[in-house]
This record gives C-alpha cells, structure tokens and sequence, in this order.
C-alpha cells in the first residue's frame, strides 16, 4: 500500500533530475504501480567501509551535489508534511481490526 505515501509521478521525476545530473539511473518506463530503471552495479557499505575516510568523504561529496541540484522552481519543505501524513497513516491502520488489515500472503 505504498501508493498511499509516495507520489510516483514525483518520484518518476525526481528519478529524472538525479539521472541528468548525473546522481541516479535512468528510467526505462514507469507504470501505474512502480517504475524499471538502469541497474546500477554497486556493494552494501559496511560499518568498517563507512568509517573510512576515502568512503565517508564521497559519499559527503555525492550528497553535496544531489542537494546543490536546482530544478527551475522554489523548493518546497517536504519533511514536515511527509512524517505527518505517515504518522496519519500509521495511526490509521493501528486502529482498524483485523478483519478490516489488507490481506497480505505470508
């Protein structure tokens, strides 16, 4: 139910921006759900990895060029109002009862 929470139609856009600034993969089609986009080969950073100096100081720099991206118009503080819609949701979904919990396969 993740389509409650993330708008794909922003996400598909910021895919976009990220892949043309050179900070993300590039999408091969989006559909109503999800999106297939360009597998980036890549390795899970361990502790010790990220407590090196060569690894934290990249990944500080990739970070600095995500946030250094300008899309053409004012951004919009999203934190705030994303955790309150979770919050929102989460609260309504600890107060259904069972019956009423989507029906997961386990």
């Amino acid at each position: 139910m993740t389509d409650l929470y993330v708008n794909r139609n922003r996400e598909v856009e910021m895919f976009q921006v990220f892949h043309a600034h050179g900070c993300g993969p590039e999408i091969y089609c989006s559909f109503q759900n999800g999106i297939c986009y360009e597998f980036v080969r890549g390795t899970v950073l361990q502790d010790e990895l990220l407590q090196q100096p060569s690894i934290y100081r990249l990944i500080a720099a990739e970070m600095g060029k995500i946030h250094s991206i300008h899309r053409g118009r004012p951004a919009e503080p999203l934190l705030w109002p994303k955790m309150s819609h979770f919050l929102t949701l989460v609260q309504s979904s600890n107060t259904r009862t069972p019956a009423e919990q989507p029906c997961t396969k386990r």
